[in-house]
């Protein structure tokens, strides 16, 4: 199923539900059974069958039959691409439409992050001071040399860059990116990447 959507209201609000993702994206794929997605999903077949029937009386997926010794198999399937007007989500801003996609990623971030250190059961301090007319701070084990993070990585930073030069980063670090995404090694832990590159305000 190719062909491209337009979503209303109801249909916006569960394209864009984080939780659904992975079902979403299993059924732009082969049509598949209730049974099958809630194996790879890793989730009860009951609530994979309700979300299923929501999404079908929703108008987002379709229910076919597949003949087969004994009763038939119910399959579902659904088009790979949805357009979702701001003006039927949920958000009442932009800033809102923004944080709802990125505030689920960078809470998983933090999650992760802070079960690393956990495990690394040292001592933590906060590190301050002002650089360049700016508050710093960094977040450092309390010994010296601390214990090695790599290749997970926490950082933000302010720089000064003419707009040509931020197009550069931006285009070095999404070419980085595609290359990384092109590498990616089949059975290898899944690492998880966000970056924000924006002007000041």
């Amino acid at each position: 199923m190719q062909s491209e959507r337009v979503a209303n209201p109801e249909q916006a609000e569960l394209l864009l539900n984080p939780a659904l993702g992975p079902l979403l994206a299993r059924l732009c794929g082969t049509p598949a059974g209730a049974a099958v997605l809630a194996r790879a999903l890793g989730r009860p077949l009951s609530s994979t069958h309700a979300v299923l029937q929501r999404l079908v009386r929703a108008g987002l997926v379709t229910e076919t039959l597949r003949p087969r010794a004994g009763r038939p198999l119910r399959e579902y399937a659904m088009p790979d691409r949805w357009t979702v007007p701001f003006e039927v989500t949920p958000a009442a801003t932009l800033r809102d439409l923004l944080a709802s996609s990125m505030t689920p990623r960078v809470n998983d971030h933090l999650d992760g992050l802070a079960a690393v250190m956990t495990r690394l059961d040292c001592r933590w301090v906060i590190q301050v001071w002002a650089q360049d007319g700016h508050w710093q701070h960094n977040i450092t084990p309390n010994v010296q040399p601390g214990p090695a993070l790599e290749p997970i990585l926490a950082r933000g930073v302010d720089v000064r860059l003419s707009e040509t030069r931020a197009r550069e980063f931006a285009r070095r670090f999404v070419s980085l990116i595609r290359e990384m995404e092109d590498a990616q090694q089949e059975g290898e832990p899944v690492w998880s990447f966000t970056a924000l590159l924006t002007p000041e305000s």
